[in-house]
């Protein structure tokens, strides 16, 4: 049973009405339930409302109560039933493109509405924008609003019947085209996080060596953070689950009970191999990666169910009070970085294509390749300044005095030291320390230092190199 509302006939409200169209039109259209939207494109809002307000009269009476709210980009109609509080339906209109993260021609919303194309409802007409028109418009929704992964799963599933898709793009916005890579199933990369729960804390050394070892997966950062109010906290992070938050009530009650501490691990998913999940309005991506880390993790470090149970997909007797959390798609990420005030993807992605590595952190400039005598760098360290490698925690642990360097990374873990450097990390780097080593992406490495000879990125490489003797090291300076 659909248990629609449709307390409007939609088509009779449109009827009669010119220069729009139904952008978005959900599968069930002209059919719909409470609370959802009707969004339109229109050449006048003001024009459309009032002929829209006049079809609306001849289906309810004055008992029903019809608010108009006027914004900077559009203009809610909202329709109340006599003594509901809830809303029925909303008529979202727009009179030029909304999106703030990239720019779209005002051109092409004039042509979007001329390109229109007409369907039939009951014997009504209703303007539609053009099919490949409709993928696009969900394409800059998606863009806008990157939680919202029903409208890019609907384009990935779609593109190959639009070959002008992305030549129309790049002649009306200027979303680049290495941005349109994530319209392809199993893209090249994506960005994936975890969140190690409070319950998962402690497991924390093991559970990010997990990570580390999985090569599908480059650690790009990890903050901790104190949630403050769990429950609040964990309805932020859900808010764009596909699954309504009743749904996850009882699945994440055992939180509310957790240390109020989170561990975020923002992730390069470096091979995805994406999946669609869940049907009709639920029908979302994944990543088989993703998913198959997560229950490794689980099965490892979840709490155990005394007398001895069984739940799939986790091993006999594991719990799914869950330690860890992952992400389904790359919009989660974005929201989740969101929610922690954290930078967007974007930042973490900036220097992907520059001639030479550098770490996300450090802003690009084209370095000056230079020798120098390792005697000459200064580590700044924290709380303590610019030292000479000798003097370093990181030196010290080379040489096997390791209590030091530990108490220094776990101190400031997540907070000031915000990259993959757990003492597991760097015995890997020191056991496989490579003079000549070279990225996979072929970009070449070396250590970051400023104009003053201060390191800002490789004091670990540089401590491995001075116990090795190795005096003259290359680097890469900035000013």
């Amino acid at each position: 049973m659909n248990n629609y509302s449709n307390i409007i006939d939609i088509p009779g409200a449109l009827e009669g009405i010119e220069n729009y169209v139904v952008i978005k039109k959900s599968d069930y259209f002209p059919n719909y339930y409470d609370f959802n939207d009707v969004d339109i494109f229109c050449s006048n809002r003001e024009s459309f409302i009032k002929k829209l307000k006049v079809n609306l009269s001849k289906q309810i009476g004055s008992e029903f109560r019809v608010h108009v709210t006027k914004k900077k980009y559009n203009t809610h109609v909202d329709i109340f039933p006599p003594d509901a509080n809830r809303l029925n339906l909303r008529f979202d209109v727009y009179d030029s493109f909304p999106y703030q993260k990239f720019y779209t021609n005002p051109h092409y919303f004039l042509y979007i509405l001329h390109n229109k194309k007409t369907i039939k409802y009951s014997d009504i007409e209703i303007l539609l924008p053009c099919d490949l028109d409709d993928i696009i418009i969900r394409f800059f929704e998606w863009k806008e609003k990157p939680e919202k992964t029903k409208h890019l799963l609907y384009v990935k599933k779609h593109l190959k019947e639009y070959p002008n898709f992305i030549k129309t793009v790049k002649q009306y916005t200027n979303i680049s085209e290495r941005s349109l890579d994530v319209l392809k199933f199993n893209s090249t990369t994506r960005y994936d996080n975890f969140i190690i729960w409070g319950n998962g804390i402690p497991f924390s050394p093991q559970i990010v060596e997990m990570i580390r070892e999985d090569p599908n997966f480059d650690i790009i950062t990890m903050k901790r953070f104190h949630t403050g109010d769990m429950g609040t906290f964990i309805k932020k992070i859900y808010d764009c689950d596909p699954y309504p938050w009743e749904h996850l009530v009882a699945k994440t009650q055992y939180l509310l009970k957790s240390k109020q501490e989170i561990i975020f691990i923002l992730v390069k998913n470096k091979n995805p191999k994406e999946i669609v999940k869940g049907k009709g309005e639920f029908e979302h991506l994944e990543c088989t990666n993703v998913i198959n880390l997560k229950i490794a993790i689980r099965n490892m470090f979840n709490p155990k169910w005394t007398p001895n149970r069984t739940l799939a997909p986790l091993n006999p007797g594991v719990s799914h009070d869950h330690c860890i959390h992952g992400s389904d798609h790359e919009g989660q990420t974005e929201h989740i970085l969101n929610v922690l005030g954290l930078r967007s993807l974007n930042f973490y992605k900036r220097n992907e294509e520059k001639d030479y590595y550098f770490p996300y952190h450090i802003d690009y400039v084209l370095p000056e390749i230079v020798e120098k005598n390792i005697n000459e760098l200064r580590a700044n360290i924290i709380d303590v300044g610019p030292i000479p490698i000798e003097s370093t925690p990181h030196f010290k642990y080379v040489c096997g005095k390791k209590e030091e360097y530990i108490k220094y990374f776990y101190n400031n873990f997540g907070t000031k030291l915000c990259e993959d450097h757990f003492p597991e990390s760097f015995d890997k780097l020191i056991n496989n320390f490579n003079f000549d080593y070279r990225r996979v992406d072929g970009r070449e490495s070396a250590p970051i230092i400023s104009s003053t000879n201060v390191i800002l990125d490789g004091v670990h490489r540089l401590a491995i190199m001075k116990k090795l003797n190795h005096n003259k090291v290359k680097c890469f300076q900035i000013q």
